[in-house]
């Protein structure tokens, strides 16, 4: 109860550190804490914090309704600015991501970061910084594609594929450390 609540709080505060130092997530965390400020002020309170959460509600209605129409593979990249009418992206990674290259896109898409989790979870040492920034990082860019579209950002492709390298690295050093390979199954030994 209270020990999960508050290692959660402080894998949020660590995480809020860690962003802060990458200019490139400094935008969505800001934006992501002045929404969910925002929200929490309106929800406790009637005064609206602005069209913001009304537009963003909108482009989520019209982004389920252009999915529907197009379930298996979606309508293309960049489709919701145009088939929308809102002549502007959706504001959510899901939602955009859906609406390009429909549920399967978006499965493969959200297994990647999946499998980089759980990857990081399996890794024998969890105190490698690599391995611990994969196991904020995933969930953090999760909790922050709610409110912003990031797969047409560079330097987040490059984290993540930087991330998946590095398991791939792990994982073999983790496989040649215990002396056993999947490739060795059942193969014997020629010795010389």
């Amino acid at each position: 109860g209270g020990r999960g609540a508050s290692q959660i709080a402080l894998a949020v505060a660590v995480w809020g550190m860690l962003i802060r130092s990458v200019d490139v997530f400094q935008v969505y965390w800001d934006r992501t804490v002045y929404r969910a400020a925002a929200a929490l002020v309106s929800a406790s309170t009637s005064v609206s914090f602005g069209q913001s959460f009304v537009k963003r509600a909108r482009f989520i209605g019209k982004g389920i309704d252009l999915i529907a129409r197009s379930p298996v593979v979606g309508h293309g990249l960049d489709s919701f600015r145009w088939m929308s009418g809102e002549h502007t992206y959706a504001h959510n990674n899901y939602i955009d991501v859906g609406v390009a290259l429909g549920l399967v896109g978006l499965a493969l898409f959200y297994g990647f970061y999946a499998r980089l989790f759980f990857g990081a979870l399996r890794v024998r040492n969890r105190q490698l910084p690599v391995g611990r920034f994969l196991l904020l990082m995933i969930p953090m860019m999760m909790l922050l594609e709610i409110g912003a579209v990031t797969y047409v950002i560079k330097t987040v492709s490059f984290v993540l594929l930087a991330g998946a390298g590095w398991l791939e690295l792990r994982g073999a050093a983790d496989l040649d450390a215990s002396g056993s390979s999947s490739a060795n199954v059942g193969r014997t030994e020629v010795r010389r």
